[in-house]
């Protein structure tokens, strides 16, 4: 019994640490409100509306009834899925007002008060293959000609916790294209059609790379960070995608994965899950986008007036380690790298296009229009692209990187040494990101555990230790 085991492994923890892939729509983001994900009202009244149809999730994470061919449970048990309609659980909803909840439990439970660290509830209906529980959604969807991409916004929920980090007892979310074909061997799920994994195409749980934290503002213990998961498709077919969670060892402590924001693409997009992207609209008189990381550090980018010259998306992109690999600037020492990288990009609002979801009557539907995937390319709007630094900036933006004395001692990283690296397309180096503007303003308070630059272009960053 897990309560036995408890005993020997209460006090594991695991790393957090994530990844992201690449860059997010800024309208989707505008679409919430410019609201950043990561601070839900734990005293907000949520309603988990419970007895609901498949279809009815699937309109719950942003998908018209119209674009759907067929919707299904897969025989699971009904009580495993509910419609959260207010916030919850740290982030959800991320778009529009609801949001849909997979549980190996009861998802009616979801908003309870946490007040018991081993919530469990053995359902009924679809079993995986050691016959523990699993909930899983299968939608049929068609993909309109102009689409290349699909997404979606989730996090995982467990009440594994910290007690069964590393242990059999290791509960799954899988969202799987084409169909579904899972099984488990050795205690270990394998899924040849997820895209919903990590950096080396793990399982997402309470093992994953991406980190849990606690307290979850639900009734779970532990939380992922806020992920996304981008797959291709192929323009004109029609496809089936199917979430699932699932208990492993036994069917004890519940878990749960809540799901939002379901968006279609135009652009090609790779295969795989990181952090969802913060976006906010800063108009010419200024104003500020800040980030903050599951850790509580924050990242922000201060934008003085005239900085844009009219109203501009700016998104920012968390990465686990830089997409390209370091190049030494000095030629002595190490370059070292200081947990701290991030792609930059900046959209014109007034040149912004949107892309709509499928519907049956190949009418747009603006309440599922969203126009780039996390991982696409930027199009080709006038003074903006991605990664060139072109973005047009008439005022130096200040970047302040908050870290901790703790992380790079664990990285062998004095913080005297510490610089902001940018990304040069051109050159395929990394340079001194201090010297796109003249003239360079950086600063390291180690009082205050700060990194403090002005750049006078975006593209892609990275702290290092020199």
């Amino acid at each position: 019994m897990k309560k036995q085991i408890t005993l020997f492994i209460g006090g594991c923890v695991l790393l957090v640490l994530s990844l992201f892939i690449a860059t997010n729509s800024p309208q989707v983001q505008a679409q919430s409100g410019d609201r950043e994900p990561g601070f839900s009202d734990p005293n907000a009244v949520t309603t988990i509306i419970t007895d609901v149809i498949p279809l009815e999730l699937a309109g719950a994470i942003g998908i018209p009834p119209a674009a759907i061919v067929s919707s299904s449970f897969n025989g699971s048990d009904p009580l495993g899925f509910g419609i959260g309609d207010a916030p919850l659980g740290r982030y959800f909803p991320t778009n529009g007002n609801t949001f849909a909840i997979l549980s190996t439990g009861l998802a009616a439970h979801a908003d309870a008060p946490n007040a018991e660290g081993d919530l469990s509830t053995m359902l009924t209906g679809l079993d995986n293959s050691q016959g523990n529980d699993m909930s899983q959604l299968s939608l049929e969807l068609t993909i309109p000609p102009s689409v290349n991409c699909l997404g979606f916004d989730f996090a995982f929920y467990s009440e594994e916790f910290p007690e069964f980090v590393g242990t059999a007892f290791n509960d799954t979310f899988t969202a799987e294209i084409g169909g579904t074909n899972l099984s488990i061997v050795a205690n270990e799920v394998v899924a040849p059609l997820n895209f919903a994994f990590g950096a080396v195409e793990e399982i997402i749980s309470v093992n994953t790379a991406f980190g849990v934290v606690s307290p979850t503002l639900s009734t779970y213990d532990g939380v992922t960070p806020l992920l996304r998961a981008t797959t291709p498709v192929t323009p004109g077919i029609t496809t089936e995608v199917v979430f699932t969670v699932q208990d492993l060892g036994d069917s004890e402590w519940d878990s749960a994965v809540f799901i939002d924001n379901f968006f279609a693409s135009s652009d090609l997009c790779q295969t795989g899950t990181g952090f969802t992207p913060t976006t906010t609209s800063i108009p010419p008189e200024g104003g500020t986008l800040t980030y903050t990381n599951i850790n509580g550090q924050q990242t922000s980018l201060n934008f003085p007036p005239g900085a844009v010259p009219e109203l501009a998306s700016i998104t920012f992109t968390p990465l686990f380690t830089p997409t390209h690999p370091l190049n030494p600037l000095r030629s002595s020492g190490l370059v070292s790298f200081a947990g701290r990288a991030f792609n930059i990009e900046g959209l014109l609002l007034p040149e912004k296009a949107f892309i709509p979801f499928v519907t049956g009557s190949g009418a747009p539907s603006a309440a599922t229009a969203a126009p780039h995937s996390a991982t696409a390319a930027a199009p080709a709007i006038t003074n903006s692209s991605r990664g060139t630094g072109t973005f047009p900036l008439n005022q130096p933006v200040t970047i302040v990187i908050e870290y901790t004395d703790e992380e790079l001692l664990d990285l062998g990283i004095s913080e005297a040494n510490l610089e902001l690296w940018l990304y040069n397309d051109a050159t395929q180096q990394w340079e001194d990101a201090r010297f796109t503007c003249v003239p360079p303003v950086f600063q390291i308070d180690i009082v205050a555990n700060t990194v403090t630059i002005q750049v006078c272009h975006f593209t892609e960053f990275g702290l290092v230790g020199i």
